[in-house]
């Protein structure tokens, strides 16, 4: 029998709904001309989602009769996660060079794209072993 996240629709209503939320928060820094230049709005981002982790880890620990374990709870957290997830990426990306003085903006611009791609290698890894060793033996 398969576990409960991986079982029926749900799972699939997730990560479409993940998928197509984070891909409208990449386009918010350039639909949005108030938020083009603020980066205090891209460090407040950031910070609302270290408060993430805690709300996963609040889901994931709860009784099934609690409010933090409602369907509704569990898509307004990942809708603000995937809006931030996007958002984040995209002001991140371009915010960084210009944080940086002149030629060094070309390096910076190349580090973080190194930095990114690395860190969506790695996390993919992990999520395939997870997957493939607990999720599915």
């Amino acid at each position: 029998m398969k576990p409960y996240i991986i079982s029926g629709w749900w799972f699939l209503y997730v990560v479409t709904f993940f998928n197509v939320l984070d891909t409208i928060g990449r386009f918010l820094p350039t639909w949005l001309s108030a938020f083009k230049n603020c980066q205090n709005i891209t460090l407040i981002f950031s910070i609302i989602r270290i408060a993430f982790a805690g709300a996963f880890f609040l889901i994931a620990l709860s009784g099934d009769d609690t409010t933090w374990n409602t369907k509704w709870f569990k898509i307004l957290i990942l809708f603000l996660f995937s809006i931030t997830n996007g958002y984040g990426t995209t002001s991140h990306m371009m915010f960084g060079p210009n944080m940086v003085e002149g030629k060094n903006k070309d390096i910076a611009g190349q580090i973080m794209t190194l930095f990114l791609l690395s860190g969506i290698a790695v996390g993919s890894v992990f999520a395939g072993t997870w997957v493939n060793k607990i999720l599915l033996p």
